[in-house]
């Protein structure tokens, strides 16, 4: 499901893909620091994308030059420097990645339930760290899922249901983060919530094939007995760009920003390509 939300990479200044790369590699940091390296393979572009604006609410964000653990051979990159917004978005990326695993095993077939069984025994101990580190953030996503599970199980044709029970996910999970201000929590809240409507229905809409030959949940799959192909890539596009509309006015009350430049390339260009290409009927591209 992740890893939707990221830049037109084509579009940023080269001093800003610097800095993006410097977030997403603090992240990798913070998971390898926090958890294990086995917890590293969870990293994704959605995350680095929370762990960017969160930081940004919460004030100036400084490079510093290292190594990666990954790549120690080369001369040392800039990197952000470790803070409570980068380990709380580290805590979010595995409480995610575990909760995600555990509804695969529920709702996935075959080959693919066999991986997630596989991959939630890997990531057990880095679950109960995550639990321990923040109780109150795993509790809001083990809350959410079992709310979208539920909404799954009844196989009901709506696509909004199981999109807004995501999007309370993130919402919930966004108001844990460590921002003293409510106002700008809250508007961080309402970014996370819209971007994670926009994600589940991109997944849903880019799964459909898979999920179909799976007998996997899919929303869409199960309105297609009553829309046809058409109705059904209307009825997407509508939602998703609804959804990076609501994304932009929440990000419209955070502003100004230290990284904005790059945060509005990712809502605008990057997450507005992404749609663009998969509703165009591009559905089998890694977009």
């Amino acid at each position: 499901m992740f890893g939707y939300i990221e830049p037109d990479k084509g579009e940023l200044k080269m001093k800003e893909l610097t800095r993006y790369r410097a977030f997403y590699c603090a992240l990798c940091k913070s998971i390898g620091a926090r958890y294990s390296q086995t917890a590293r393979l969870t990293l994704n572009y959605d995350c680095a994308f929370f762990a960017l604006a969160l930081c940004n609410t919460l004030g100036p964000s400084r490079c510093v030059p290292m190594r990666c653990g990954y790549k120690p051979l080369k001369k040392p990159m800039p990197i952000i420097e470790q803070s409570v917004g980068i380990d709380f978005a580290a805590d979010v990326n595995v409480a995610l990645a575990y909760n995600k695993l555990c509804d695969d095993i529920a709702d996935e077939r075959g080959q693919k339930r066999i991986r997630a069984k596989v991959g939630r025994a890997a990531l057990k101990q880095d679950y109960a760290k995550a639990r321990r580190y923040n109780k109150a953030l795993c509790g809001a996503i083990e809350r959410s899922m079992a709310e979208l599970n539920a909404i799954e199980k009844s196989m009901d044709g709506s696509i909004d249901a199981p999109a807004a029970a995501f999007a309370g996910l993130m919402h919930s999970a966004a108001l844990c983060a460590p921002i003293e201000s409510m106002p700008i929590r809250k508007a961080f809240a309402a970014l996370c919530a819209a971007l994670g409507r926009w994600v589940y229905i991109m997944d849903a809409w880019d799964d459909r094939a898979r999920d179909r030959e799976s007998g996997a949940y899919n929303a869409f799959n199960i309105a297609a007995k009553d829309a046809n192909e058409a109705e059904l890539r209307e009825r997407a596009e509508i939602m998703l760009f609804n959804s990076l509309r609501e994304a932009e006015e929440a990000y419209m009350l955070l502003r100004p920003l230290e990284d904005g430049a790059i945060i509005e390339n990712i809502l605008k260009e990057g997450c507005g390509l992404k749609t663009r290409r998969l509703i165009g009927g591009n559905d089998d591209e890694s977009v």
